[in-house]
Formats: C-alpha cells, sequence, structure tokens
C-alpha cells in the first residue's frame, strides 16, 4: 500500500445521540501519544498504516 498523504491522514471525532462513547480516529502522532499517555486510552483499532481508534466516554469530549 503506498504512503499516505497528509491530505489523507485525517482526526475524526464522532458520537450520536446516545449517552455511549464517542470515536476518536487519527492518524497524528501527537494525538496518539496524549490519547494514549496522557489520558489512558488503549486503542480499539489500529489500521496498521498508522492509524488509530480510541473510544472514549462523551462526557470527556467539551463542545468549543
Amino acid at each position: 500500500m503506498p504512503a499516505l498523504t497528509n491530505d489523507e491522514k485525517e482526526t475524526l471525532i464522532s458520537f450520536d445521540e446516545t449517552p455511549d462513547d464517542s470515536v476518536i480516529f487519527t492518524y497524528n502522532k501527537a494525538w496518539q501519544s496524549n490519547l494514549e499517555n496522557r489520558l489512558g486510552l488503549r486503542t480499539t483499532m489500529d489500521n496498521g498504516c498508522g492509524g488509530k481508534e480510541y473510544r472514549v466516554p462523551k462526557k470527556r469530549i467539551r463542545m468549543p
């Protein structure tokens, strides 16, 4: 598989109206480090190309 361009390396935060978890998917190494080391989250999926997914309780996501 060819390397991804920076335009293709996204960070996505998604959730619906249920009271469950939100999902963060990111290629960004700084985000991954912060989610794992500062927040103690574990990856729920690694796509093998540098992208990782995390589940986060929605109450931890702050509105801008």
